[in-house]
């Protein structure tokens, strides 16, 4: 049995249909998945604002930390200073041949004693 013009007309007419149909609902699903992806790709988005505030803290404190620790470390300088300063006096005091060089190294010697907290 041969088709006719009409029946392959009709066979077209309803593939056609079939065809858009299925283009079309594939259309939805792609749809739709391209949505969820966005949706999931939003909640990311928030999930990496978090992270990104937490390690702006963590910035932060480092830095704070930084700061106290370069303060330390120039009282510790400071501290370094004094001490060496305070045995160049002794060793000064100990070779001394007047009394009033005497009495201005003992006096420069208590003022740094003093502001190292040990004084006499």
């Amino acid at each position: 049995m041969s088709l006719t013009k009409q029946d392959i007309g009709e066979i077209k007419t309803v593939v056609n249909d079939v065809v858009e149909n299925k283009i079309d609902k594939f259309a939805i699903v792609v749809a739709r998945g391209f949505e969820e992806v966005q949706e999931k790709l939003k909640e990311h988005d928030k999930r990496f604002d978090a992270v990104d505030k937490h390690f702006d803290k963590n910035d932060s404190a480092h830095r704070s930390i930084n700061a106290r620790l370069d303060l330390i470390e120039t009282d510790l300088s400071n501290i370094r200073n004094l001490q060496n300063e305070v045995r160049h006096i002794r060793d000064l005091l100990s070779v001394v041949t007047t009394r009033t060089e005497f009495s201005k190294l003992e006096a420069r010697l208590i003022k740094v004693e003093r502001h190292l907290g040990i004084a006499k």
